[in-house]
């Protein structure tokens, strides 16, 4: 069971499945051409179906409360997401024209527009059982101070 509390996890499940949803898309639209002649967009593909499917094992855990879990994935997807950024803007294909340069380049960002929603909300999770542990142990600071003190007195 997870210590963290993250106040709406169906929505976060959702927006998992949002993004992952995007590199399908993106898996689709490659389908389309003969990635087999075009060794870089094999590359993409690749990438897209590696992190479609961390995605969705990332929403799973969310469903299932295993936050600590939950980031450890949204890591790997976000370095995965940066590294597929980089190779399509930077991309010279002759299978790929503009515009279709530019729809796989703004499916990435959207994607890591998703994905830093999402690490913002388990950040907050994160945030809030750490102060809800300080407070505890402030509080148990407290009690012992008092403690010493009623021992003194009854002294």
């Amino acid at each position: 069971m997870s210590a963290f509390r993250v106040t709406n996890k169906d929505a976060l499940f959702e927006l998992a499945l949002l993004a992952g949803n995007l590199s399908h898309e993106c898996r689709n639209w490659l389908a389309a051409y003969a990635t087999n002649d075009y060794p870089e967009l094999q590359a993409i593909d690749q990438i897209n179906g590696q992190i479609e499917g961390q995605l969705r094992g990332v929403a799973g855990q969310l469903r299932f409360g295993l936050v600590e879990n939950a980031k450890r994935q949204l890591t790997q997807v976000y370095k995965k997401n940066a590294f597929l950024g980089r190779l399509v803007s930077n991309i010279e294909s002759e299978a790929i024209r503009g515009s279709s340069k530019d729809f796989l380049v703004q499916s990435n960002r959207e994607q890591k527009e998703l994905l830093m929603m999402i690490d913002d909300a388990l950040n907050r999770a994160f945030i809030s059982a750490l102060s809800a542990s300080d407070s505890s142990e402030a509080d148990e600071k407290k009690l012992d101070v008092a403690g010493v003190v009623r021992k003194l007195e009854s002294i």
